[in-house]
């Protein structure tokens, strides 16, 4: 998937200590909810009933219609959608691509420090292949032309979106398997979108492969990201360093030179 490439060193932030891996969502929800507040008399009924009618949805609707189920729920409220983009705070349509491309880099940066410091983040893994699905479907929709591509990339946005909206909700102590097959999904659906190569359909995997998957992935984005060898990369990945080069191939993620061990890549860290 395109885009896995670095912008901007995070291994050097930071102690050494557990991350939170949904802290960082958790504080970017928060900061939307606030905007909404000044719009919704009850932000939270509307958040609520939008994800659930959503995620109500079978993935093969939910990541093709979620838009019109936004629709719906607008105009329900607001009478059409001209009448609510009307009193959003700086609702510029064309600076929403690029707000929303800086909220979800900053989360991604942010989920990567956990990938840094934990030798089996798991979670931070996961979220990081959902984060980076979420960057790169605001890309997308910001380059392709028709409306109708539009409006897939957007509902693919929205499922990803309520997806996480339900998993703070629920606050759970890790991630839940939903996250990770939603996140598989979206990268299914967003990939059959441009010319890249193919996340395979989850369908026709088991729980185990989609997980697996979805773990690799968020290692090549590690490895694209942070200061850290193939090895390290192969080893967060769960696969040998040469099944790992091919991996990074695979992405267009070129390889590098990097620490010569784990102890090494934690010594680096520690010391500084």
């Amino acid at each position: 998937m395109a885009n896995a490439q670095p912008s901007g060193d995070v291994s050097q932030r930071g102690p050494a200590e557990y991350l939170d891996p949904l802290a960082p969502l958790s504080s970017q929800f928060q900061q939307f909810k606030s905007m909404l507040e000044f719009v919704f008399d009850d932000y939270e009924e509307f958040l609520k009933d939008l994800t659930d009618d959503i995620l109500a949805l079978p993935p093969e609707e939910r990541f093709i219609k979620s838009h019109e189920v936004l629709r719906e729920h607008v105009e329900d409220q607001f009478g059409s959608t001209d009448a609510f983009a009307a009193i959003l705070p700086e609702s510029d349509p064309a600076k929403l691509p690029v707000f929303l491309k800086q909220v979800f880099d900053k989360l991604l940066t942010d989920v990567l420090e956990g990938v840094f410091f934990q030798r089996n983040p798991e979670d931070h893994l996961i979220l990081a292949a959902l984060f980076q699905t979420l960057d790169h479907g605001i890309q997308r929709l910001d380059e392709v032309d028709d409306q109708e591509s539009k409006n897939r990339i957007a509902s693919i946005i929205l499922a990803i979106l309520s997806r996480l909206q339900h998993i703070l909700a629920d606050s759970p102590e890790s991630l839940p398997d939903e996250a990770i097959w939603d996140t598989a999904y979206g990268l299914h659906y967003l990939t059959t979108e441009d010319s890249g190569p193919d996340f395979p359909n989850p369908v026709a995997m088991s729980p185990d492969e989609v997980k697996e998957h979805i773990i690799e992935f968020g290692a090549v984005i590690a490895y694209a990201r942070l200061d850290i060898s193939l090895s390290r990369g192969a080893e967060l990945a769960g696969v040998s360093p040469e099944e790992f080069r091919a991996e990074l191939d695979r992405y267009d993620v070129e390889s590098r030179f990097g620490p010569n061990s784990v102890e090494e890549l934690y010594e680096d860290g520690l010391d500084e």
